[in-house]
């Protein structure tokens, strides 16, 4: 506490230490010692050792009638100013979950994992080393970043590098280093890594393998309507009419005839068509993708039409100066 001139008057009756909760306020003991010998300053200092568990506010303040005066003895009239509160916080912070942010799925292609941990409370920013991600050798950087702004409740972890983008069927997982020193504002270590809460979502599955597409049942001549087969070496998502494109033909129903994995659509026969004319489907790239975020490739199938619609046939003739019966040890068709 600090004047602005030299004071007499000044000892421990003159402040009070307090907090309220409740409607009902508590006092506590506090001493006080003057610092230096100019007598402008003093330390108010309370250890009453109910403040070791308190959660409250406590606030110094200046009795009315205090008796302060200056060295001619003018009284003090000023109200007390500045940092006259203490936050006390001597609650351990708890680690309400943790959730897989980017990607937000289990099964991950990326060669980036982001997990967001989200606190009972306000922390501080811990430090990479707070975090580990097994297997170590699968990853080359920890980094640890607020999750929004100056949201002080959330940090994003980001493992990233090593050999993530060729894992396939592995698992990654976030964890804590043994000594991870993750404290609240106030100081309070974290009491557990354990999630209060959910979701709980340490880990990864690591899918790095591209699904493949074949595309079957275009001809490469036809007379007929065609019946093209759309089918993906694994199951995918996001397929649909629209991701096909034609020329030379009309889309007709599009059914998915296997979940996930086999589509088929009806290209009816135009009628309009001369000998030679072509056609094609094209699957665009990207039009699918995996559970572990993979996208196709492009594919393309074509051919033309024919006005020819007799079957051909077939016969077989002897060899020129071939005759039946015969003793030749070779014979000609």
């Amino acid at each position: 506490v600090t004047f602005d001139e030299a004071v007499d008057g000044v000892d421990t009756t003159d402040f009070t230490v307090t907090s309220t909760a409740g409607g009902n306020t508590t006092t506590y003991p506090h001493t006080i010692s003057e610092v230096g010998s100019g007598n402008t300053t003093w330390d108010v200092t309370s250890n009453d050792s109910n403040l070791a568990s308190l959660d409250n506010t406590v606030t110094l303040a200046l009795v009315s009638s205090h008796g302060i005066t200056d060295k001619v003895g003018i009284a003090l009239t000023a109200s007390l100013a500045g940092d006259t509160t203490f936050v006390l916080d001597n609650t351990a912070p708890t680690l309400t979950s943790i959730a897989r942010h980017s990607p937000a799925r289990q099964y991950a292609g990326e060669d980036t994992l982001t997990w967001r941990l989200t606190f009972s409370e306000a922390m501080t920013l811990p430090a990479a080393s707070a975090f580990t991600a097994s297997p170590s050798a699968d990853t080359t950087a920890l980094t640890v970043t607020r999750a929004v702004g100056d949201n002080a409740t959330q940090v994003d972890v980001t493992a990233s590098g090593g050999n993530l983008a060729t894992l396939d069927g592995e698992t990654v997982t976030l964890g804590f280093a043994d000594s991870h020193g993750i404290i609240d504002a106030a100081g309070n270590g974290l009491s557990s890594t354990t999630p209060t809460s959910t979701p709980n979502e340490p880990a990864y599955t690591m899918d790095n393998t591209v699904p493949t597409l074949t595309v079957s049942g275009v001809p490469v001549r036809t007379t007929s309507a065609i019946t093209a087969t759309f089918t993906f070496s694994e199951t995918v998502t996001g397929f649909t009419a629209d991701d096909v494109t034609v020329s030379g033909l009309t889309k007709g129903t599009f059914t998915n005839t296997t979940a996930g994995t086999v589509w088929t659509m009806v290209l009816p026969y135009p009628g309009d068509v001369a000998a030679g004319d072509a056609y094609s489907v094209t699957v665009a790239a990207d039009a699918a993708q995996d559970r572990g975020g993979n996208n196709t490739a492009q594919q393309v199938a074509s051919g033309w039409y024919t006005t020819d619609s007799t079957a051909p046939t077939v016969s077989a003739a002897r060899g020129s100066g071939s005759s039946s019966p015969t003793n030749a040890d070779t014979i000609t068709w």
